[in-house]
């Protein structure tokens, strides 16, 4: 009976399928249409909500209040770090209330002293959804917007668009707003930047690097004030297990005589920068490594992926996919290669930087993590994130562009080279923090 019904099930099935994309498709573009044609006069009704609701007499909240907008869905290790140290720094300074912005009901940051509230603001919102933000703000005395590396145009206009309106919007509400620790690319898009031009002049702005700040202020003059990224304010967690395990791994290494080494592999380089497919990634992080180590045959390596957000549009890799895909070529021994679980944290990380002799890093986060342990660290860079980065130690010549990444001699080399300066490079590094 199974094969007699079994052709006419799955085109039952099949069908049902094709209404269902269908019927999603459907919805999607019904969405977008009325999100086109309703956002402006919503966005002018919540104006109007925001500039009523700062009118009022606000209620005594017992002490100050901050509503903090992260920059994506858990699973970037550099977040991690960002909003781990921010919810611990608004505390020290008697913050009673600290909320985290989630952007999906199953995305939800958990963020030690602080709690989350869940509002669609991310990347294109709706103007209900700016409606619902201020409902949301107006409990609030101060909106901290976390502008990373996408104020700027540079990961869709978009994006940086509705960040701004969310400025806008919390000032006109009453909230202390600030727009912190961003960066500006070489080329930011200009219409975003007349937006800036055009920003609440309520709204702080607080560039991350002095490269960012010089490249804004083009634009705006210097209204922005330079600091640091807050990440470098995590502690680390020196104690854990996995930091432990990373410790006795490094310590064998160096009795055996081994230089040690920390590698990351962006999954950034396979969808945006450089747009390298994963495999070919790794085979020229191999062959660097394999290089290196004719310079230094003693060579042991701990990886260090630094992100599990999948990018769904390309090839959905991660760091620790690709850091797999490494273990799985590398012709060494187990004792010569070290490899985190998927769970590791953003404060285990950070300790674990420190056991190292230097980190080969294509993440600015995870160079953070480095400097903040007083280690050398060389960056495959993109941005402008690396050189405004390593400005605030006064370093160069720490970083090198992905299209040298294909040529192993010249970016062993650029290694061999800063290996070299190690103990000088510790040394200005611990006289910076």
């Amino acid at each position: 009976m199974a094969c007699v019904f079994s052709t006419p099930v799955t085109i039952v099935k099949d069908k049902r399928n094709l209404m269902a994309r269908g019927t999603r498709w459907l919805s999607f573009q019904l969405r977008r249409r009325a999100n086109k044609f309703l956002r402006r006069p919503l966005l002018a009704v919540a104006f109007c909500y925001a500039r009523w609701v700062a009118r009022q007499a606000r209620e005594d909240k017992g002490g100050r209040s901050a509503l903090v907008l992260t920059t994506a869905d858990p699973g970037n290790l550099g977040d991690e770090a960002v909003f781990w140290a921010t919810a611990r720094v608004l505390k020290q300074e008697q913050f009673q209330r600290v909320s985290i912005v989630s952007f999906a009901p199953d995305k939800l940051w958990n963020v030690p002293g602080a709690d989350t509230v869940m509002l669609p603001i991310h990347h294109n919102p709706t103007g209900l959804d700016f409606i619902e933000f201020v409902r949301v703000a107006r409990g609030f005395s101060h909106f901290y917007i976390w502008g990373a590396d996408i104020v700027d145009g540079s990961h869709g206009v978009f994006v940086a668009r509705g960040r701004l309106r969310l400025a806008n919007l919390g000032a006109a509400a009453g909230l202390r707003t600030t727009i912190c620790s961003f960066s500006v690319c070489e080329s930011p898009a200009p219409e975003i930047m007349r937006e800036f031009q055009r920003l609440d002049s309520r709204v702080a702005l607080y560039c991350r690097d002095a490269v960012s700040y010089e490249r804004l202020a083009k634009w705006i003059g210097n209204r922005a004030k330079l600091s640091a990224d807050i990440a470098f304010l995590l502690e680390a967690d020196s104690e854990a297990p996995l930091v432990q395990k990373a410790r006795a791994f490094v310590q064998q290494a160096r009795k055996d005589g081994k230089l040690v080494v920390g590698i990351n592999l962006n999954d950034m380089f396979c969808v945006a920068f450089g747009s390298f497919p994963p495999r070919e990634l790794v085979e020229h992080y191999v062959h660097v490594c394999l290089k290196l180590r004719s310079f230094y045959p003693n060579l042991a390596i701990v990886l260090l992926p630094h992100g599990t957000y999948a990018d769904q549009q390309r090839y959905a890799i991660t760091d620790f996919s690709l850091a797999e895909l490494f273990l799985k070529r590398w012709p060494g021994t187990s004792n010569d290669i070290f490899l985190p679980p998927v769970g590791m944290r953003a404060v285990e990380v950070r300790a674990i930087c420190g056991l190292v002799d230097f980190v080969f890093s294509g993440r600015m986060h995870l160079s953070i993590a480095c400097l903040t342990q007083g280690t050398p660290v060389f960056g495959l860079t993109y941005q402008g994130k690396f050189e405004g980065l390593f400005r605030h130690f006064g370093l160069d010549e720490m970083f090198i562009a992905p299209d040298q990444l294909p040529n192993a001699d010249a970016v062993a080399d650029f290694l061999r080279k800063g290996i070299e300066r190690l103990p000088a490079l510790r040394v200005r590094i611990q006289d910076q923090l």
